[in-house]
């Protein structure tokens, strides 16, 4: 009886055993992840396909930080206001911010610029171009952490870097006049310290410039009279 009952016993395990003993099939491997293109350089080859004069995004990369940058996107028809969102990157890929500004009337691409020479580089993007001077807003780091923030906003023909932490913009004011405003950052904001507007004779020769304080120069240790000795250029 009891033999009865081993050999059932092993009938019944028989496609068991079998199928223990049978190769395993090898699973497919898993599909690679599909690997997202790197942008173009914004100031790369052809760079006129970028910005809000053209349809493709494209990568900006901030000087003097090794990797750190921003991916630019243009969202809108060509001819009309345009939203652009930029989304900060660190040097290993990883998205520290996205920033969204309206844009309008400009063909120029934003740029990173260490304006007060504190060795990180300002953001500045163009809102808005009129017949000559461009509306910047500019956005700055904050002290000790990744992130931007926005300091305030500019106009001019550009963005310099200046000395001594001070920062200007150059500015067409009507076919005889130009004149140039300096700023410095307080409190991480732009801060007007002093403009000085040159102005053209009617016998087209003689050049006269005058210096207004805007509110910073004795923030800068500068006297009126110092300003006009520092930032005109009377000849």
């Amino acid at each position: 009886m009891s033999g009865r009952i081993c050999r059932l016993t092993l009938v019944a395990l028989l496609p068991a055993v079998l199928a223990a003993c049978q190769p395993k099939t090898a699973e497919a491997p898993a599909a690679p992840a599909p690997q997202i293109a790197a942008l173009p350089d914004c100031n790369g080859p052809g760079a006129e396909a970028f910005g809000p004069a053209g349809e493709a995004d494209c990568r900006l990369t901030a000087p003097g930080e090794t990797g750190w940058g921003a991916d630019l996107h243009y969202e809108g028809g060509r001819d009309e206001p345009r939203v652009l969102t930029l989304k900060i990157t660190a040097g290993d890929g990883t998205e520290i911010q996205t920033l969204t500004e309206p844009v309008e009337f400009t063909y120029t691409l934003p740029i990173f610029d260490d304006l007060d020479g504190d060795g990180r580089a300002e953001l500045l993007v163009p809102l808005m171009t009129g017949n000559v001077n461009t509306t910047f807003a500019v956005w700055r780091g904050k002290d000790g952490e990744p992130q931007f923030e926005r300091a305030g906003e500019v106009s001019g023909i550009d963005v310099a870097a200046y000395e001594d932490g001070i920062f200007m913009t150059p500015a067409r004011g009507s076919a005889a006049s130009w004149y140039a405003t300096y700023y410095v950052f307080a409190d991480n904001k732009v801060a007007p310290v002093v403009t000085a507007e040159t102005t053209l004779a009617e016998d087209g020769e003689t050049e006269t410039c005058t210096a207004v304080d805007e509110g910073g120069l004795a923030a800068i240790g500068l006297s009126l009279e110092d300003a006009l000795a520092k930032f005109c250029a009377v000849e």
